[in-house]
């Protein structure tokens, strides 16, 4: 299977970026399109590209900081990835956080999906969030990331 960046636009006109993997560009529009959003393009993108993927560090600390407001107000990770994407502006983010969603539906850990992104997420933060995990503080870990 490949990888494909998609844009769909959501039920406020909003349009978001994600990643699916999948055969071919019908496939991807057939899985994004299920409920509420239009698919609108999909563009293949390598494995090595996709995982090489960077953003400022201000995009990762804003990143780091809504993420804890949410899990410290008791909302699932899941959930929480998912308004994260939503609220997001940022391209790459946004592309990264699909693929953490993603990877989180399939039953991964966040620290396996934060793994395959070390231009975004330093080796010691993804350890860290691997140690919150195992232990149950992921909240106390993200307040100090942030």
């Amino acid at each position: 299977m490949k990888y494909f960046i998609y844009k769909v636009k959501d039920e406020s006109g909003r349009t978001l970026s994600g990643v699916q993997q999948a055969e071919n560009k019908n496939d991807v529009k057939r899985k994004v399109s299920k409920g509420k959003y239009y698919f609108i393009s999909a563009v293949s993108i390598s494995k090595e590209k996709l995982f090489s993927k960077s953003v400022t560090f201000e995009t990762l600390i804003m990143f780091t900081h809504r993420l804890t407001t949410l899990i410290e107000a008791g909302i699932p990770i899941l959930q929480a990835m998912t308004i994260l994407w939503r609220q997001t502006e940022e391209e790459t983010i946004q592309v990264v956080i699909s693929y953490m969603r993603s990877e989180l539906e399939e039953g991964n850990r966040i620290s396996s999906a934060l793994s395959k992104f070390p231009k975004i997420f330093p080796v010691v933060y993804t350890a860290l969030i691997k140690v919150g995990e195992a232990s149950g503080a992921l909240p106390q870990v993200l307040r100090k990331l942030s």
